[in-house]
């Protein structure tokens, strides 16, 4: 199922006022309610669930933005939605801003995988500032889901059979997060993330180079390999350029993409 299937407009609440964290997600739970897929459980359920999830950590992962979700047993599918708040709510948000847009999930314990995408998809949307600033402009909850799933990256064929693998090599970590989230916003593609060491690292123990490097210098090396659907291939391609172009050496991150002859079976992510 697709972000855009599951985000229906009757979970979307425009410029409502709210005092606090609290009374935030008591009105993310009663807007939730309205889902006969919650029928198990109550509003309070739904609250209690969201936040004991904030208990581990904000949701709120700054400029203006929050995506507080939770997971529950007796449901089989998603429900998730958007709200915009005419006054920002302190929400412990990691850069300290108050929250003007709150995109929520509640999520089946059983689909972790669909849930890492849902995130990863709304994430990748609502980082954008000027994203964030055309959906507070939206006046009614129809203009809410129209700008929001225009921004969509990736639209796949879903009786495509081809793929293409792509290695992702990261040197950079501040820029890990963000490129893993690249690929993990896109359906059907399998992925897995290993640890690596500057070639340096081993060139440490041969005499010859010794006094070149130490052990300390082994550095953040991460390989990411993904299978990718050849239609969207390209646009995958012109994200991970634009991340190599924002180094000021343009050293850090290289990446290659192969053509497959044959793939079989997944991974979890």
């Amino acid at each position: 199922m697709s972000l855009e299937e599951v985000l229906k407009q009757e979970f979307i609440k425009v410029n409502i006022k709210t005092e606090n964290k609290e009374s935030l997600l008591r009105e993310i739970a009663k807007i939730a309610k309205i889902s006969s897929i919650l029928n198990s459980y109550t509003e309070e359920d739904v609250f209690q669930a969201l936040m004991e999830r904030e208990k581990l950590s904000s949701t709120g992962f700054g400029k203006k933005v929050a995506i507080p979700h939770c997971t529950l047993d007796k449901i089989e599918e998603f429900v998730i939605g958007i709200i915009t708040l005419s006054k920002g709510v302190d929400f412990a948000a990691v850069d300290g801003q108050k929250v003007q847009v709150v995109a929520f999930i509640i999520a089946p314990t059983s689909k972790r995988n669909q849930h890492i995408r849902f995130l990863s998809n709304i994430s990748s949307i609502l980082r954008n500032p000027s994203n964030v600033e055309e959906i507070l402009r939206a006046e009614t909850a129809a203009e809410v889901r129209k700008s929001f799933l225009r921004h969509l990256e990736f639209k796949e064929n879903s009786k495509e059979k081809d793929y293409n693998l792509f290695y992702v090599v990261i040197q950079e970590e501040e820029k890990f997060e963000d490129i893993l989230t690249v690929f993990t916003e896109i359906e059907d593609c399998s992925m897995t993330v290993l640890d690596g060491n500057n070639a340096g690292f081993y060139l440490y123990a041969s005499p010859l180079f010794s006094n070149l490097w130490s052990e300390r210098e082994k550095g953040f090396n991460k390989i990411i390999f993904a299978l990718v659907k050849k239609s969207i291939s390209n646009e995958v391609i012109r994200k991970l350029n634009m991340f190599i172009k924002d180094l000021k050496n343009q050293s850090g991150i290289m990446f290659v993409v192969q053509e497959l002859f044959y793939a079989n079976g997944s991974l979890d992510i």
